[in-house]
């Protein structure tokens, strides 16, 4: 039975050490993790104003005829329109 119980130490001890290493390295992560957090939440609060500033703005999805096509870029790019010829 001794072996039994010293197995089962070695099982328990390799347990904590393990769970501990998890929790440090975890801990570990914590600085990292909140510098990127808070890259990205001003990235997105900059790119939120600039996108509203540019979708507020209504010239910027109007479709404008060509020059040369004298049709809307979508039309002309799928074949939709009339060879002039």
């Amino acid at each position: 039975m001794s072996i039994l119980r010293k197995i089962g130490d070695v099982i328990a001890s390799g347990t904590g050490a393990v769970a501990r290493a998890l929790t440090a390295g975890f801990d570990a992560l914590t600085g990292p993790v909140g510098r990127i957090n808070d890259r990205v939440e001003a990235h997105l609060r900059d790119r939120t104003t600039l996108l509203r500033a540019h979708y507020g703005n209504k010239a910027n999805r109007e479709a404008k005829p060509l020059p040369v096509l004298e049709g809307p870029i979508d039309l002309s790019m799928r074949g939709g329109m009339r060879d002039a010829a």
